[in-house]
């Protein structure tokens, strides 16, 4: 489920998103305020992207843990679909989670929002659980005729479908729908892909948000390549 369901609202400035919504605090597990109404986020967020045809980058999950299996816990990235800057109903999802609907396990998935409505997937198989603390490459790219192809590790696993070109926003980090969740990772070497599929490293423009207060989220080292997201764990 995407960041913007949950804020209260969004202010978009050359290329940065600033978020007012409650909960939001620079003290990161003081008082969490996160619920399957209100999600908690750590993130890097890049509103108002050049045209983008896909992006991509490595994810690595130290922690993913909830209690609470009815719910899930979610570490993943975000492609922005449409010319939608803030990708609030166009967009494609991957990565790992726990909980709903796997139960405890560690977990692929992809989701994408569009004209159709709100798409979940969970593909099944030994080759789509999720280790910690190994690194899974994800990718979206846009393949033409309004198609968006999922790549997870190396192999395409899904098409979004009726979903048009550009993209105009980028996102990486974690999702929780509990105060007792747990989630630690990075996101590394971050790219997009241009309209001529060129490849660029570094989300420039992107800015780290903590919404709910669980997580602290920050840039690893600088080019803004690599982002680390972290809660209790």
């Amino acid at each position: 489920m995407h960041l913007h369901r949950t804020l209260i609202s969004v202010l978009i400035m050359t290329g940065s998103i600033l978020t007012a919504t409650v909960g939001v605090t620079d003290n990161a597990w003081a008082s969490p305020n996160c619920s399957p109404s209100s999600h908690c986020y750590g993130v890097a967020i890049w509103g108002y992207t050049p045209a983008t045809y896909g992006s991509g980058g490595d994810l690595e999950f130290q922690c993913l843990y909830t209690s609470n299996t009815s719910h899930f816990v979610n570490e993943e990235m975000w492609q922005g679909t449409n010319d939608d800057p803030i990708a609030s109903a166009n967009w494609v999802e991957e990565g790992g989670r726990t909980g709903e609907p796997n139960g405890s396990s560690r977990y692929f998935f992809w989701a994408d929002e569009r004209s159709g409505g709100y798409n979940q997937h969970f593909p099944s198989g030994s080759q789509y659980l999720v280790s910690l603390n190994i690194t899974y490459s994800a990718e979206m790219v846009y393949d033409g005729s309004h198609e968006w192809e999922v790549d997870w590790n190396g192999y395409s696993v899904g098409y979004s479908t009726s979903n048009p070109p550009n993209g105009e926003y980028l996102s990486a980090g974690t999702e929780a729908l509990d105060n007792n969740d747990r989630t630690v990772g990075t996101d590394s070497s971050l790219y997009y892909l241009d309209t001529t599929y060129e490849v660029h490293f570094g989300w420039t423009s992107a800015t780290t948000e903590d919404v709910g207060g669980l997580t602290s989220t920050s840039w690893v080292g600088s080019g803004h390549n690599t982002v680390s997201w972290a809660s209790a764990c």
